[in-house]
C-alpha cells in the first residue's frame, strides 16, 4: 500500500508523515494525469494539422502505387527473358 508505512506509528510524527505522504502522492498523481492529457491533446492537434496540410497541399504527381505481387514479377521476368533472346 502506498501509505502503509504511515499507518503503523502513533503520535504527531505519524500524522505529519501521513499528511506529507498523501500530499506528495496526490501531487504526483495529478502531475502524471496533466502530462498524459497534454500529450494526448498535442498528438491530436498534430494529427489534425498533418491531415489538413496534406489535403490542401498534396499533389499526387508521383508514381502510382502498385502492390507487391509475385505473379507480376514472374510475368515481367518472362517478358524480359523473351525480349533478351
Amino acid at each position: 500500500m502506498t501509505l502503509g508505512n504511515s499507518f503503523g506509528g502513533t503520535g504527531f510524527v505519524s500524522v505529519l508523515m501521513l499528511v506529507v505522504t498523501f500530499y506528495l502522492w496526490f501531487t504526483m498523481s495529478i502531475a502524471v494525469l496533466v502530462v498524459m492529457e497534454g500529450t494526448s491533446a498535442m498528438l491530436h492537434s498534430l494529427r489534425l494539422h498533418w491531415v489538413e496540410a496534406m489535403s490542401k497541399h498534396f499533389m499526387g504527381d508521383g508514381i502510382p502505387f502498385e502492390p507487391f505481387s509475385f505473379k507480376t514479377m514472374l510475368e515481367e521476368d518472362e517478358g524480359a527473358a523473351d525480349f533478351s533472346g
